[in-house]
């Protein structure tokens, strides 16, 4: 729809009247009205609507054949998943293991709350 608004438009110039759905019919409506065709729109009307009929495919594309062309659009395998070195389980290259980082977080919060119930409150 919007190749024939665009194209009509070129046929009719800047003039807002919609033009009848056939592009003969449009060509003898724009002569009829007075209207001055651009110098390009004088071919006939069997080469102006070859690029749109081109354009349509002719038959459904049928399952396998769309299966078959978007297999290769598929997930890559990752290879940047390497073992940690303290603990042994997968992780990510160049990033802290879960398991370690849960255990020195867990160590941590441990000592944060023994340091807080050494010290005397102060007030």
């Amino acid at each position: 729809m919007a190749a024939w608004q665009r194209s009509s438009r070129a046929l009719l110039g800047s003039e807002q009247t919609r033009p009848p759905f056939a592009p003969g019919a449009a060509l003898v409506s724009a002569q009829a009205h007075g209207i001055e065709l651009a110098p390009e729109s004088n071919t006939s009307e069997a080469t102006w609507w070859d690029g749109l009929l081109k354009a349509v495919p002719k038959k459904k594309v049928s399952h396998s054949r769309k299966a078959m062309r978007s297999a290769n659009k598929g997930l890559k395998d990752r290879t940047d998943f390497v073992h940690c070195p303290a603990c042994g389980t997968p992780k990510l290259a160049h990033h802290i293991c879960k398991s370690c980082y849960s255990d020195i977080a867990r160590e941590q919060k441990a000592a944060k709350r023994a340091e807080a119930a050494a010290q005397p409150e102060v007030r």
